[in-house]
């Protein structure tokens, strides 16, 4: 076993020094997909959820991603990792949260003190070093892509790796992140000993909890489910963990200032504007726009929001590799739109989201559906107001020559 854990990290560094390079090897997958199914010689078809379009944007998006420091291998995180791997192995369950109801951090402070961030990442029934990080890269039906940002988080520099049998699964391998450790003095925890919880704390069945796989379409075997990852269906439980330093000075918060995000043909109170556009996508008022958030306002919007596209979307936008927008890349955007030759074409895509009766114009009433769908409450003042800045001809109406005047700074 020691073996394949040493080929892990190998593969886990080899991906996080160079993205762009280790794209290739998720490239050469895409033959073996047939619609969803997955179907590599050897091995027994798959059907995974999303298929090869999200092969293809976590493609996109190791492409764009910036290299990363190595990871170190640490005893007291591979200590961590064999407890759960003794716990659920031998009973066939799945997840992050053992038998006794240890987390995570549990079984890392068992060994450690920590700060700083941590995560875990557990990958089932696949033998080689290389196809247990391509799956948890792909993080085939995972919206928020907790495995892929658990590898590619550049606060992930130490790592402890458990690998062995799955009563259910047949293997299992479970990987825990660090950022900063401390061990702690004479613990003498052996990671062989398997953790047990009492009778009223132990997990049911593992055919009662085990996420299921629908059988392939085109193949009469069923699908199996072993290139699923422990939060398959719950992805809040994989989403990287964290715990703030012992102590943290309060820090009262920051009002925006436009004038730290100047760009060419934009005033201060432009940028505003843009802000708060900005901010009806970032729902968690977090700075950034997340996968989640923008999937659920194209959805509000009435549009089929595929989980591949939203990421394909994020790919191209995210300059700096964090899986999420942020304000200055939305900026760029905007910004960049303006000068590109098909900018017209893009505008008139937006615009005909907020000209929901299709009548051609923008008008209060439209604004005022947008606002309700997206759960912002705005008065009909600031809203009237909106349009009035727009409203070339005091019509009470936003043209689409308005809309794009606005939108482009230039005069049609």
């Amino acid at each position: 076993m020691a073996d394949i854990k040493d080929q892990v990290l190998t593969e886990l560094n080899l991906c996080r020094s160079n993205p762009k390079a280790y794209a290739s090897r998720l490239e050469k997958t895409l033959r073996f997909y047939k619609g969803k199914v997955f179907e590599k010689p050897g091995s027994v078809p798959i059907e995974t959820e999303e298929g090869k379009e999200n092969v293809q944007a976590c493609i996109s998006y190791l492409k764009t991603s910036r290299p990363l420091p190595q990871i170190q291998y640490h005893e007291c995180l591979e200590k961590a990792a064999q407890d759960h791997l003794n716990d659920i192995g031998p009973s066939g369950l799945v997840g992050h949260i053992g038998s006794d109801d240890s987390s995570t951090e549990n079984r890392i402070e068992r060994y450690a003190e920590w700060q700083g961030a941590i995560g875990e990442n557990i990958d089932y029934g696949n033998s080689t070093a290389e196809d247990i990080v391509v799956s948890l890269l792909v993080d085939d039906g995972v919206l928020d892509r907790g495995h892929r940002l658990n590898i590619l988080n550049p606060d992930h520099i130490l790592a402890g790796i458990a690998y062995g049998d799955h009563s259910d699964m047949g293997v299992a391998c479970v990987i825990v992140f660090a950022q900063n450790l401390e061990p702690k003095a004479g613990s003498s925890r052996s990671p062989n000993k398997k953790v047990t919880g009492s009778k009223d704390q132990k997990a049911p069945p593992a055919k009662d909890v085990k996420p299921q796989a629908p059988p392939a379409k085109d193949n009469k075997t069923p699908a199996p489910v072993s290139n699923q990852k422990a939060n398959q269906g719950k992805p809040e439980d994989n989403k990287p963990q964290g715990k703030a330093p012992l102590v943290r000075p309060k820090e009262e918060p920051k009002a925006f200032d436009p004038s730290q995000y100047s760009r060419p043909g934009f005033s201060n109170h432009d940028i505003l504007e843009l802000k708060e556009a900005f901010d009806l996508f970032d729902s968690d008022k977090s700075g950034s726009i997340e996968p989640s958030e923008l999937k659920n306002v194209i959805e509000d919007f009435g549009f089929d929001a595929k989980n591949s596209a939203i990421f394909q979307m994020i790919s191209d936008l995210d300059t700096d590799g964090s899986g999420k927008i942020e304000f200055n890349e939305f900026l760029d955007m905007i910004s960049g739109n303006t000068a590109d030759e098909n900018s017209m074409e893009e505008i008139r895509k937006v615009f005909n989201i907020f000209d929901t009766d299709k009548t051609g114009f923008i008008t209060l009433k439209n604004l005022r559906e947008i606002c309700n769908d997206l759960g912002e409450h705005y008065s009909d003042e600031t809203l009237k107001n909106l349009i009035v800045k727009g409203d070339s001809n005091s019509d009470g109406l936003v043209s689409f020559e308005d809309f794009y005047y606005i939108m482009s700074k230039t005069v049609l």
